[in-house]
């Protein structure tokens, strides 16, 4: 009997003891001081009222301006949130997505904001009861369990405060940090992104960095990689503009918990700018008069119609303008608009486009630096959306790269544009080219002081330049001292008088040209490529026919009559149809381009004087 009822006091106290110890375990699962908050671990949001305990839920977790917030008594159905920070300062993550829980600026009946960036809240201690709880607020508003109803939300510091549960509350895997050494890089559209392969994650279990753990890498965003590695977290940029996020995960293994950590990639295009104008956040009183405002140097000006104002209304945090306002966009300096669109308080419209009623029919296509609109029927205003593109400045100059090259060093290429154009004389010599009798010919353009749009131009800097000008779609033959040769943009239309001249311009695109009976057609060419000899105009395809061209050059079209070779050498040799070399054996003294022997240099021009180049300036 005597050992029965010791049995029987051993389980008492043994049922006691496991009683004690799970009201302990309970309350230490169970985080209620901010300072037993873990970074980095996952929790699921807890209060009570009259009605029991529940756990928040999200009506979604996906991007919105605001989703109910409901108590749901199964946490099984509950969402997880991942808390990072320290102190009273934390972010809140949506676990399993890239959304971040956030609040309202107002009262709003138990919703919360869904955001896809950090929003900082403060946490807070708090004693409701003699219980321990926690606040976590933003402003004056905290997510908190309305007294009356299951709804959690954005209320007032005046109703129940919540509490923390580890989403593994039983679990004794040591809690671990995923780190990256920076949380956020902006590059420019217009960088050398090749540099950038990404960052590498740390992970740590209190002051020990933890090796040989597997992480894998993770992304979600705008298509702004070339390539991505999930298992090292390597990348590449594509060069388009966008935002997107990089995560590290560790799924944790049997003694380390699991963690996640993020950065985030933004690329920039210079040209082009977006600004939204949110007039719930502006500070303007009830039914004041908005006249215009400003912000990143884009202006709104609101000029009313007859009788009709624009104002703001704080009932629902808008700007209502009346029919028959006017709405002036007007760009900041060196930018265009591409594109406006509101965001409208009327229930079920949404974001709408000008083109959808609100506005008269605009003539406004796009790109204009400033746009104006009529209303045409009262509205309230929450948002405007106004995109940019820089206006690209009008090219005043541009540069011709010379590929061909002679025995003696000066540079050839054939040249046209759809614009007129100017050469420097001081560096290049602008020819006309024909052949007669079987001879090629070049004929030089005239030398002449000309205005160029580019006012830094010319040798006294002035826009002013001395050398030849090219008319808009006229093939020519320029010939350099150097490899590259800038050519300017006149300020005003010329008229002059070409030379002789069988080169015809290459289509805006390039591609093959036209051909016409009756004549032969050449290119630049090397008679022998391999030794860069024999340079001057061959056919460019079998019997003389049309050849594809490059956008920029130009062809030489011969009159049958006259095309007696295949090709036509710069030092007076011709290939002829048999394919034979004729060599000019004239002895070398001085030559001019033509190939013709000189007596002297009395004239300006290129020569070649005992097998070198010497110019003649004026």
């Amino acid at each position: 009997m005597k050992k029965a009822l010791l049995n029987f006091k051993t389980l008492l106290l043994v049922c006691l003891l496991i009683a004690v110890g799970g009201a302990n375990a309970w309350a230490a699962d169970n985080v209620t001081d901010i300072s037993n908050i873990v970074s980095g671990q996952k929790y699921y949001i807890c209060s009570s009222n009259t009605s029991g305990t529940y756990y928040l839920k999200l009506a979604s977790t996906s991007l919105s301006s605001s989703v109910k917030g409901t108590g749901v008594e199964d946490k099984a159905n509950a969402n997880i949130f991942v808390f990072d920070g320290n102190g009273s300062s934390w972010t809140i993550k949506i676990d399993g997505t890239d959304y971040y829980l956030s609040l309202k600026n107002e009262k709003d009946n138990g919703n919360v904001q869904i955001v896809n960036s950090a929003a900082n809240f403060t946490l807070s201690n708090q004693t409701k009861n003699q219980t321990n709880l926690i606040r976590i607020s933003k402003g004056s508003y905290s997510i908190q369990l309305n007294n009356s109803t299951t709804n959690f939300g954005s209320y007032a510091n005046t109703q129940k405060d919540v509490w923390l549960e580890p989403v593994e509350s039983s679990s004794t895997k040591t809690a671990t940090t995923l780190t990256f050494p920076q949380n956020s890089f902006t590059f420019s559209t217009t960088d050398d992104l090749t540099s950038f392969k990404g960052q590498t994650a740390t992970l740590t279990a209190g002051e020990e960095t933890l090796t040989g753990k597997d992480i894998t890498y993770s992304k979600t965003g705008d298509d702004i990689f070339s390539s991505f590695d999930e298992s090292t977290g390597k990348l590449a940029l594509n060069g388009n503009a966008g935002t997107a996020t990089v995560t590290a995960t560790f799924a944790g293994d049997g003694t380390y918990a699991e963690n996640s950590a993020s950065y985030t990639l933004t690329v920039v295009d210079p040209n082009k700018k977006e600004v939204t104008f949110d007039f719930s956040t502006m500070g303007y009183k009830n039914a004041q008069v908005v006249s215009s405002v400003t912000k990143d140097g884009i202006s709104i000006k609101l000029t009313k119609g007859t009788n009709n104002e624009a104002k703001y209304y704080t009932t629902n945090n808008t700007l209502r303008v009346y029919t028959g306002a006017i709405m002036s966009f007007t760009a900041p300096e060196g930018y265009n608009i591409s594109e406006i669109s509101y965001g409208f308080a009327t229930k079920g419209e949404g974001s709408l486009t000008v083109t959808e009623g609100k506005w008269e029919t605009p003539t406004w296509t796009g790109n204009a630096h400033v746009v104006t609109f009529t209303c045409t029927t009262n509205i309230q205003i929450k948002t405007v959306t106004i995109k940019l593109v820089a206006i690209t400045p009008e090219a005043t100059s541009d540069t011709l790269n010379f590929i061909a090259h002679d025995k003696d060093g000066f540079y050839y290429a054939t040249f046209s544009s759809s614009k007129d154009v100017v050469f420097p004389h001081d560096i290049v010599e602008v020819y006309g080219v024909s052949v007669t009798n079987g001879k090629v010919s070049t004929n030089a353009l005239t030398n002449y002081v000309y205005s160029v749009t580019d006012a830094t131009a010319g040798e006294d800097k002035d826009g002013t330049i001395e050398g030849y000008y090219v008319p808009a779609n006229t093939g020519v033959l320029v010939v350099s001292f150097e490899n590259t040769a800038p050519y300017y943009f006149p300020q005003t239309t010329e008229t002059t008088t070409l030379p002789d001249n069988q080169l015809k311009p290459a289509s805006e695109n390039g591609g093959i040209f036209t051909a016409e009976n009756g004549y032969k057609y050449y290119k630049l060419a090397y008679n022998n490529y391999d030794e860069k000899t024999g340079l001057g105009f061959y056919w460019g395809a079998d019997n003389g026919g049309a050849f594809s061209v490059k956008a920029g050059t130009a062809y030489l079209a011969v009159p049958e009559s006259d095309a007696t070779a295949k090709g036509f050498s710069f030092d007076g040799s011709t290939t002829g149809i048999n394919g034979i070399n004729v060599a000019n054996n004239e002895p070398k003294t001085i030559y001019n381009l033509n190939g013709q022997r000189m007596n002297n240099l009395t004239q300006p021009g290129l020569y070649i004087v005992n097998g070198k180049k010497v110019v003649i300036r004026k």
